[in-house]
């Protein structure tokens, strides 16, 4: 079965779904670059997901660039932009404004879609967006399950029985900060200003700022 990631994008899927299929998509980025290739176009359109049909086994899902080329002149540079972009796209689908969105608009008000994204990704989406600090998404998810890992270790070789200690562990995975509310998230006009103000900002200045160019341009 073959479907494009704008179909997809336009399905229901829980947080889990979208973790592990961005990762797949980085971790598919990361072997095209280790062949010398770049990808040169992340329209969802052009970004194709193919799952097995072998019902003898588990189904298992690949990930497909249709517009790849070699790398140019400057290989690392090239790879830092398909990072960026593809941590781009997947910001602007959490939050329902990858048609309207502006990597400047995105860089300067990040703050704003925080709301919108995983709490344990944050701080990859803004070291890659805000301050190009560029690594794979899938290596930043493996580094942090190994983190969790060795973290459930030593509190299970220390042989405490203390639960409030087994407590903060749990609420520091990522399914534990999953079910771990707060007040803010009871508050509906917080949730309503992240989940409908934000992708109506963003549109807006989509629209107002040609009109306000064509105005311009008419009495200049």
């Amino acid at each position: 079965m073959r479907k494009t990631l704008d179909d997809w994008m336009h399905e229901y899927h829980n947080l889990d779904e979208y973790q592990s299929m961005f990762y797949l998509m980085s971790l598919t980025m990361k072997y095209i670059h280790s062949h010398n290739y770049q990808i040169t176009n992340f329209n969802p359109n052009k970004i194709v997901f193919e799952t097995s049909d072998d019902v003898t086994s588990h189904p298992e899902t690949y990930v497909i660039y249709q517009n790849i080329e070699s790398f140019g002149d400057d290989p690392v540079k090239d790879m830092h932009n398909n990072m960026y972009n593809l941590a781009f796209l997947q910001v602007g689908i959490y939050s329902s404004t990858l048609p309207y969105l502006k990597p400047d608009f995105l860089k300067e008000n990040f703050n704003q879609f925080k709301a919108f994204l995983p709490e344990d990704d944050i701080i990859y989406y803004q070291r890659v967006l805000v301050n190009n600090n560029y690594f794979y998404y899938n290596d930043y998810r493996d580094q942090k399950n190994q983190q969790q890992i060795d973290a459930l270790t030593k509190q299970t070789n220390s042989g405490s029985g203390d639960r409030s200690k087994t407590s903060q562990l749990t609420k520091a995975t990522a399914a534990g900060k999953l079910y771990n509310f707060d007040d803010k998230d009871n508050n509906p006009m917080a949730a309503f200003v992240s989940r409908f103000l934000l992708p109506f900002l963003v549109i807006s200045l989509s629209l107002l700022i040609p009109i306000a160019a064509f105005i311009f341009g008419q009495f200049s």
